[in-house]
């Protein structure tokens, strides 16, 4: 390729990379956060678990209330940590294929601990750009564990008391 061909080529790959941008308008942003906001329900939710060493538990079990009335139960298995920083930070991982209803409470029984309560949950629109487009998600990222408030915070975490 010569050089004085080289601006024109760079030229047009320029432009068809701007126009694969793409672009939310107001109002599909709103329309999105609106129907954000109304979702109950969530699951491949990745909760972590600080301060717990691998020799702990594999599992926990959760119980599901709604007003204070038992729903369900359930286990959660918990990845042991594995990599270094994980291992040195005491840091685990949990999740279920489960679904949960952001107006339930959920009691985390973690072994040797008194029960984590999770409640107050709110889905939020969580903004996902990449270089050629403006995107959203909608993840329950605003809760309460314990009465402790957490915003705009996709991972909740229970930390060893």
């Amino acid at each position: 390729m010569s050089f004085k061909r080289f601006p024109l080529h760079l030229l047009v790959l320029l432009g068809v990379l701007s126009g694969c941008s793409t672009r939310w308008s107001d109002k599909e942003r709103e329309t999105y956060r609106r129907k954000c906001s109304e979702t109950k329900t969530f699951n491949d939710e990745l909760f972590l678990f600080k301060g717990f060493d691998n020799s702990e538990f594999d599992s926990i079990v959760v119980q599901e209330y709604n007003n204070a009335v038992l729903l369900d139960s359930f286990k959660m298995h918990v990845r042991p940590a594995e990599n270094p920083l994980d291992v040195e930070n005491k840091m685990r991982s949990g999740s279920t294929d489960r679904f949960f209803n952001v107006n339930y409470q959920y009691h985390f029984l973690i072994p040797g601990q008194k029960p984590f309560i999770l409640a107050n949950m709110k889905m939020v629109m969580w903004s996902q750009f990449t270089m050629f487009s403006e995107g959203y998600g909608c993840v329950m990222g605003d809760y309460t564990i314990d009465g402790i408030h957490f915003e705009h915070d996709g991972n909740p975490t229970f930390k060893k008391r």
